[in-house]
């Protein structure tokens, strides 16, 4: 809907589609639309799909998942549970903070989204850290500075995924 969101989606595609070494055009007329075409490279790689899935281990605790779209916390709720853990989930960062603040005690871990309207993902993750130096937090996202992750890994951020991320390397980054 127009004047919702945070608008960084298309940067977020420009980063993923940058990320795999493709392209981005766009062309877009007044009164017309917009045509966007993405150029991906060929993989000389196999296809995986005939490959046995690696055998991931089971968790346990209960993981705190913030994240402003819906099917991210869908999708990765239903990765998390497959895990083994309970999974709490909170639109955005403010949302995000207060869950955590009523229940530190029950919450083993954060996967927080980088960017979200209203308290970003580096406000959440100092905010958390206020309540909580210890608390672990993973921070995922699609388009970041590589300076900005290692500022908060200085800062006792726990692990990081690039979307859009794998069940195999959410599961190494949560050590599983």
């Amino acid at each position: 809907e127009q004047g919702k969101g945070t608008g960084l989606g298309l940067s977020a595609v420009y980063g993923t589609v940058c990320m795999h070494r493709g392209e981005l055009t766009v062309k877009s007329e007044v009164n017309k639309g917009t045509i966007f075409h993405i150029l991906l490279p060929l993989s000389e790689e196999k296809s995986s799909k005939s490959e046995v899935p690696k055998i991931i281990g089971k968790s346990n605790g209960t993981v705190l998942l913030i994240d402003d779209e819906d099917i991210i916390r869908t999708v990765g709720k239903s990765l998390l549970e497959d895990f083994g853990y309970e999974v709490l989930t909170a639109e955005n960062g403010e949302e995000g903070v207060v869950l955590y603040q009523e229940q530190q005690d029950k919450i083993s871990l954060v996967l927080l989204d980088m960017i979200m309207p209203k308290m970003g993902g580096i406000e959440t993750f100092r905010a958390i850290k206020k309540i909580n130096n210890n608390a672990k937090v993973i921070i995922a996202s699609g388009f970041t500075r590589e300076e900005s992750v290692s500022d908060l890994k200085k800062e006792g951020l726990f692990g990081f995924l690039s979307k859009p991320y794998r069940r195999s390397e959410l599961a190494e980054v949560l050590g599983i």
